[in-house]
């Protein structure tokens, strides 16, 4: 949740998509844990339905983080094909907003069309992927990104696999410890950027005061 505050004041103060994303991200992390949400969120005698009511919307809500990453640290990629993210956002709010109108044991389904919609969505974003690069060299920033962003989808598959037969996945999940890595890892990609852009203006600024 601290992490949480922090990128809200970057989005804030920096008007940064990409801030506003891993902030996102932070809170979802921290409503994964059931712990944390039910004992000392909500405390003791917690009405258990009400917290499930919650936590399967966020459980929901990882799979369309990593994809909203996506977005964020690549909007060139789905430049000219804006569309894309503008159908993922009014798909994802009715599916969001489903999950507190529907009955407790329509929930899960509801959590399944999630993850089956973000896989239609990623694919699609693959397929961007191979098309942008086949044209424009990949950074090795880039690809340091793009490794943090799959290594959380390859985890989220992973619980989705063991979600059934364990408990601590169960209760705690296994992504909430990726998505801290991934993270902290994207947070590294934006500060590289941001020195590049910077290194990039002062060779500007010089070139004109040659000029």
């Amino acid at each position: 949740m601290f992490l949480a505050f922090y990128f809200l004041l970057g989005a804030a103060f920096q008007k940064s998509r990409v801030f506003a994303a891993l902030a996102l991200c932070c809170v979802v992390i921290a409503f994964r844990n059931r712990l944390f949400f039910g004992e000392h969120l909500l405390g003791a005698g917690y009405n258990f339905i009400l917290e499930y009511r919650f936590v399967v919307p966020d459980v929901s809500l990882i799979p369309v983080s990593a994809l909203i990453l996506i977005f964020a640290f690549f909007p060139k990629v789905f430049k000219g094909h804006r569309i894309i993210p503008i159908i993922f956002t009014a798909v994802f709010t009715v599916l969001s907003a489903c999950h507190f109108i529907v009955g407790t044991r329509s929930l899960v389904l509801l959590c399944h069309i999630c993850y089956y919609a973000c896989t239609s969505f990623l694919l699609r974003s693959i397929y961007r992927f191979v098309r942008h690069y086949r044209k424009e060299r990949i950074k090795g920033i880039d690809i340091v990104a793009l490794a943090a962003i799959a290594m959380l989808i390859v985890m989220l598959i992973y619980e989705g696999i063991n979600s059934g037969s364990n408990s601590a996945v169960n209760h705690f999940g296994v992504t909430p410890f990726t998505m801290v890595v991934c993270i902290l890892i994207l947070d590294i990609v934006i500060n590289t950027r941001l020195t590049e852009q910077t290194a990039l203006l002062r060779d500007t600024q010089q070139r004109n005061k040659l000029l």
